[in-house]
């Protein structure tokens, strides 16, 4: 520890970065998730020539590859605005906010947007503004405050609010969230709410038409229904309803032909119910960002001018106001040249708030200032920064790029206004990977590359193709994926990707391998150990099936530019060609059915696929959030983000099924006695059960008493038995390997 200019100062390590945490670096934590996702790849590569391994070491190894530099921000909290208990809301409502938010104050955005909508000459809003930054309660108190006043001062009954929602997701969540403040702040009894969708059971309908909701939420097609079912004019026509709030969230999304059926439908809504002061309210991510901030609230106005079918003035466009964290003062170019030279970082929060290179951070990967105030800066790469510091100071850029490093987890360390000074944001960009390429030579000889290319050039100026390569699952036989053009005896590039399965390719479709400098792959007599179900008895002896007969390896001899022969000759390598689909590995001798898929076959570089990378990515993240022992446990959450229903579904089912095989397999193994450490068929089920260690309610729809709770824990016994075994059948889940294919238990 020295003392400088009477403040305290620390020298930076990683060590001194660990001690002064309280949260989670991100840095440091996705540099983790990338080194876990690489050897993710290893494992799954599994090729017999060490070459090919090497090959993707190296490029695993390599910058830029999986994943290229990420993008920072200093995320900076919003300015703050009134006390929660001076905003136009009942007491109750106030201090269920100042518990959840855990401040006494809502942002300037919220309490803007609040005080305008609850005003009695209130104008469309729209609240614009980013992930996390409370806009919901923007208009949900507002909607519950209105509620509250009709159902308790004005003793008035019906639908006071309807809150369209993207998706059901959503408004599921929503609902759950409005139940919850109205049960904190105790007016549960007083304000009902429901949601209205395609998942709501006759029953439920009906309840609700003979009942209406005080608040509903629903899609804008369901409210479409709503309009035209006459059972239905309960909600809205004005002789039942007392409509007063229309709000639509995310109405970015409402573009294009929907857009217009959106903007319709408000215009209808407005009609039937009467109210021709019906207060609309939207909530958006932001929907421009080119301009000064009055040219992109005028844009804003405008579309939702259309969506509402009543002018919005920009000046009822709330956005957000940002607070810095540092002091913001001018810096000078000495002043920074010594700050990176040094080696220390204050140590103080506010001595930090003031340092020069702190300022300067903030300003590269936080806030930039414009004519109209503060704005977020665009994410920029710390290689980027670097350089920019470099040019300023005169530094080096390796030495600037470690200081900014430095700057960056030390003030993601500090405290200030119960946040970190610099919450990082990093934005990263993931590589799925792709094929390995590969010359059509003995491995000796060939050129390989993980660049997705179908041609290179020899050294002598010769264009060679390079072909996509395929593994073996079981012995990690290369197999060149190719098209044979039997016209002019060639062979092609076959993208990679296409693993054929369709039967009328198989003559041209297929696979090239070559001989070992040993011996051959395949010899006619390894024919007789072939399945009986690929022979024929004639009176002759047994011969193979011809639609058998043409998936065997066929003797080639390939020259380097993908020109072939039946017989040998100058300057052909010998090899095989097969048939696709493959239903013979001449390597290590596996036999496959017609029905099997190539894909369970033959594995890729990148074969994994997306919902396998999002579910390693995923764990990873997650396993360092749990290492983060001082990370508030309400802080450690992961959301995934997709661009469609269709991939959501099949991302989730993904995620829940391998949650769920690994939590199988996990008993499995901790079910495992010490020694002996073996268990039969008798006990095994009963065993992981016992492992798993869940209570009733948590695997049984009917729990009961004691007799009601043995049966239901046979049911799950015996369950369990059948998860069990079919979990160790060897091979069905090919980018999951079983625990005893990854030699933690074994099968006698």
């Amino acid at each position: 520890m020295a003392d400088r200019d009477a403040h305290r100062t620390i020298p930076i390590t990683q060590e001194t970065i660990r001690a002064t945490s309280m949260t989670l670096h991100p840095i440091k934590a996705l540099d983790h998730v990338i080194d876990e996702y690489a050897d993710y790849l290893r494992t799954e590569f599994q090729a017999k020539d060490p070459k090919l391994r090497e090959a993707l070491a190296r490029e695993l190894d390599s910058a830029g590859f999986l994943a290229q530099e990420p993008f920072y921000q200093a995320h900076r909290p919003f300015k703050s605005g009134k006390r929660w208990r001076d905003l136009p809301i009942e007491p109750p409502l106030a201090r269920v906010m100042e518990n959840r938010s855990g401040s006494e104050t809502a942002y300037l955005h919220q309490s803007d947007a609040i005080d305008e909508l609850l005003k009695p000459t209130a104008r469309p809003v729209v609240v614009t503004t980013g992930t996390g930054s409370g806009k919901t309660e923007a208009f949900l108190l507002p909607v519950i405050q209105n509620a509250w006043e009709d159902a308790t001062r004005f003793k008035k009954s019906g639908l006071t609010a309807i809150l369209v929602y993207p998706m059901n997701a959503l408004a599921n969540d929503q609902e759950a969230r409005i139940r919850e403040y109205l049960e904190e702040a105790g007016l549960s009894g007083a304000i009902s709410v429901a949601k209205y969708d395609r998942g709501t059971s006759q029953a439920e309908r009906e309840k609700l038409r003979k009942n209406p909701p005080h608040i509903l939420l629903t899609n804008y097609v369901m409210l479409e229904l709503m309009m035209s079912r006459p059972r239905e004019h309960v909600f809205l026509d004005r002789t039942m309803a007392s409509l007063e709030y229309l709000v639509l969230d995310e109405l970015h999304t409402h573009t294009g032909r929907q857009g217009a059926d959106v903007a319709m439908l408000v215009r209808r809504v407005r009609e039937r119910c009467g109210n021709s002061d019906l207060q609309c309210a939207g909530t958006s991510a932001t929907m421009v960002t080119s301009g000064d901030r009055q040219t992109q609230m005028e844009a804003v106005a405008r579309v939702a001018s259309k969506v509402f079918g009543v002018t919005v003035s920009p000046a009822h466009v709330v956005d957000e106001t940002l607070r810095p964290a540092t002091s913001g003062r001018t810096v000078t170019s000495d002043e920074l040249k010594r700050a990176v030279e040094e080696d220390a970082l204050p140590l103080d929060t506010d001595t930090f708030c003031d340092y020069p290179l702190a300022i300067w951070a903030e300003q590269q990967f936080g806030l930039e200032l414009h004519d109209d105030g503060l704005r977020r800066h665009r994410p920029i790469s710390v290689d980027a920064a670097a350089d920019n510091l470099s040019q300023e100071t005169g530094c080096e850029a390796a030495r600037c790029q470690a200081r900014i490093r430095d700057v960056l987890l030390h003030g993601a360390a500090l405290v200030r206004d119960d946040a970190p000074v610099f919450a990082i944001k990093l934005h990263q960009f993931i590589s799925q990977g792709d094929s390995v390429y590969a010359t059509l030579e003995s491995a000796a000889a060939r050129h390989i590359t993980l660049n997705g290319q179908y041609w290179t050039q020899s050294d002598d100026g010769d264009t060679r193709p390079l072909a996509p390569l395929a593994f073996c699952r079981v012995c990690g036989q290369e197999y060149y994926q190719v098209v044979r053009n039997t016209e002019a005896t060639r062979f092609e590039p076959r993208p990679a990707g296409t693993l054929s399965d369709t039967q009328d390719e198989v003559q041209t479709d297929g696979y090239v391998c070559f001989d070992d400098d040993a011996a051959p792959l395949w010899t006619p007599e390894q024919e007789a150990d072939l399945p009986s179900n690929w022979l024929r008895e004639t009176k002759r002896g047994s011969v193979i099936k011809p639609d058998y007969a043409k998936h065997l390896p066929e003797r080639v001899y390939v020259r380097a530019n993908g020109s072939y022969t039946a017989e040998e000759s100058a300057g052909g390598e010998p090899g095989w060609f097969i048939a696709s689909p493959l239903l013979l590995c001449p390597r290590c001798g596996s036999v496959y059915d017609k029905r099997t898929k190539e894909f369970t076959k033959l594995a890729r570089l990148s074969s994994e696929g997306r919902s396998t990378a999002t579910t390693v990515l995923s764990l990873s993240t997650v396993e360092q959030m749990k290492a983060a022992l001082d990370l508030d446990p309400s802080a450690r959450k992961l959301l995934s983000f997709t661009d469609n229903r269709q991939d959501a579904s099949l991302q989730a089912g993904h995620f829940n099924d391998f949650v769920n095989v690994a939590r199988v397999r996990s008993a499995i193994y901790h079910a495992l006695p010490e020694p002996p450490g073996y268990l039969d068929y008798a006990d095994v089920a009963s065993a992981v059960v016992s492992a798993l260690g869940l209570r009733q309610e948590e695997y049984a729809i009917n729990p009961g008493g004691a007799a009601q709770e043995g049966r239901n824990r046979q049911a799950l016994t015996e369950y369990i038995r059948y998860r069990v075994y079919y979990d160790l059948r060897r091979g069905w889940r090919v980018i999951q390997p079983n625990l005893e294919q990854c030699g933690l238990l074994r099968m006698d």
